[in-house]
């Protein structure tokens, strides 16, 4: 009975330590080089529909259009 009580406690802690150490590592567009690098991540971590990293400031769909190669309108 000790050995499952031990696991059960040593299971709590390394899944509160997991939950700490996941933090949310937010992006900017400063942190891409080009308009390309940024829209695919944009797109990667869920774009228009879960914009976390607040990459498409006017929500058209486009991130970061103050990169080099971003599209015009």
């Amino acid at each position: 009975m000790r050995f499952r009580q031990r696991a059960t406690y040593v299971g709590m802690l390394l899944l509160v330590l997991s939950l700490a150490c996941n933090r949310f590592n937010d992006r900017d567009c400063g942190d891409f080089p080009t308009w390309r690098t940024a829209q695919d991540f944009y797109l990667s971590e869920g774009g228009p529909d879960k914009d976390r990293h607040n990459l498409d400031a006017d929500r058209d769909g486009v991130a970061c259009e103050s990169l080099p190669g971003a599209p015009r309108h």
